[in-house]
């Protein structure tokens, strides 16, 4: 996982050239969107019908991210800051260059699965202080569009052997 950096988008591809690679522990992601809709559209000579559900209001996508805490300018000091960053979320078991834990080289099209967030804004980043043991951290994020025409609000990217998906 990676936070910072400069979100560019060419030819329909998302990328974040560089952010940092996050040393908390993730152990946890949970990414929501909501569209909300007006779902009781009755009007008269209807015969009981209902009106088909339109949105009426503007969706989000919001998150958690449940880590163990390990510096407080890393992901704390980003909330407490109140801006909004670039974050990429990845899931695989190749390194960036292909790359397995033992070096071995996975070919052209290492699997991967990629959320790109060109600006979220961290809304917690409550740290429970309990006990000596690993300190839990819990990170509420919501993803904006960051103006610059070009970038998506997120972009979800699956990387097979075979072929790459955006």
């Amino acid at each position: 996982m990676t936070i910072g950096g400069t979100a560019s988008t060419s030819a329909g591809e998302t990328t974040i050239a560089g952010g940092s690679t996050l040393g908390s522990l993730v152990n946890g992601v949970d990414i929501i969107s909501s569209t909300p809709m007006k779902v009781d559209r009755y009007g008269l000579g209807n015969a009981g019908l209902k009106g088909e559900p339109i949105e009426n209001a503007i969706p989000t996508i919001t998150g958690t991210l449940t880590t163990e805490f390990y510096s407080r300018t890393e992901l704390y000091d980003v909330f407490k800051g109140f801006g909004t960053t670039p974050m990429q979320i990845d899931f695989t078991k190749f390194d960036p260059a292909g790359n397995d834990a033992n070096g071995v080289a996975s070919g052209p099209n290492p699997y991967r699965l990629s959320f790109i967030f060109p600006s979220v804004r961290f809304k917690t980043a409550a740290v429970n202080i309990n006990s000596p043991d690993v300190l839990p951290q819990s990170i509420g994020f919501q993803a904006y569009d960051d103006g610059s025409g070009t970038n998506p609000v997120i972009q979800v990217k699956l990387v097979s052997k075979e072929s790459s998906a955006i």
